[in-house]
């Protein structure tokens, strides 16, 4: 089955993720050969004031690249979020073209806000479509919750995407907000929700190899039920395909 512009687009972006991480991992696996100077890795001067003042010792090694390898974990998983959902609106905007039921994908959303100067710029309908999408999306986004906004363009499309493809992405979803809001502190209820994820002994999400990869594994497989129902249904344009 083809698939569309947005789709391979986001895959792209998955694999350049994938790779930050492989490369991590063989950086943190070579880190002993990293120093053959003074200095806790080569290359190191003053230009690096926080690194010339650290120990050329395998401990301080360690430290610096788990807390590397922490920061680039808690990067992707908010990377991957927003990847989704920049698909997710191009799916949106997508299905209004075929127009499946523009009342349903329009749902509460009645008002928008365009200047005329707004509508005067756009080229064609489609343009207009977009942009009405586009601010629809954004309101339900807005809303601040993904399993409500994954479950209203599942809807409102009538994709029928089986809820346990939605669920097991949403662990990874929702982490994104703990670590945007609370620096990854999650409450009683995402701990209730969520079993599988590991915890900190301060209550944090505790992100590793094999979680990221779970990750990546359930966010891509959502995205591919969207993709493969749009397609089954023919919501994507022709000139998507290209």
């Amino acid at each position: 089955m083809h698939k569309s512009k947005g789709f391979r687009k986001f895959l792209s972006r998955l694999k350049n993720f994938q790779e930050d991480i492989e490369v991590l991992d063989v950086f943190c696996k070579n880190i002993s050969s990293f120093s053959t100077s003074d200095n806790i890795f080569d290359g190191v001067t003053k230009k690096h004031p926080n690194l010339v003042k650290r120990k050329n010792s395998q401990h301080d090694r360690i430290l610096v690249s788990t807390h590397l390898k922490h920061t680039l974990y808690v990067s992707l998983i908010k990377e991957i979020y927003e990847e989704l959902m920049i698909y997710l609106g191009y799916v949106l905007t997508c299905g209004a073209l075929s127009a499946p039921d523009p009342v349903n994908l329009v749902g509460n959303e009645q008002k928008i806000n365009m200047s005329a100067n707004d509508i005067l710029s756009l080229k064609n309908i489609e343009d207009v479509v977009a942009k009405i999408m586009q601010d629809i999306f954004r309101k339900i986004e807005n809303k601040r919750d993904t399993l409500l906004l994954v479950r209203e363009l599942n809807n409102r499309l009538g994709l029928d995407i089986e809820d346990e493809i939605i669920e097991k992405a949403m662990p990874y979803l929702q982490a994104r907000h703990k670590f945007v809001h609370a620096d990854g502190l999650v409450d009683d209820d995402y701990k209730k929700k969520y079993t599988n994820m590991k915890l900190t002994k301060d209550g944090c999400i505790k992100l590793n190899r094999k979680i990221m990869n779970s990750a990546f594994f359930a966010i891509k497989n959502l995205a591919e039920a969207f993709e493969n129902s749009m397609s089954m249904r023919h919501y994507f344009p022709k000139d998507e395909y290209q």
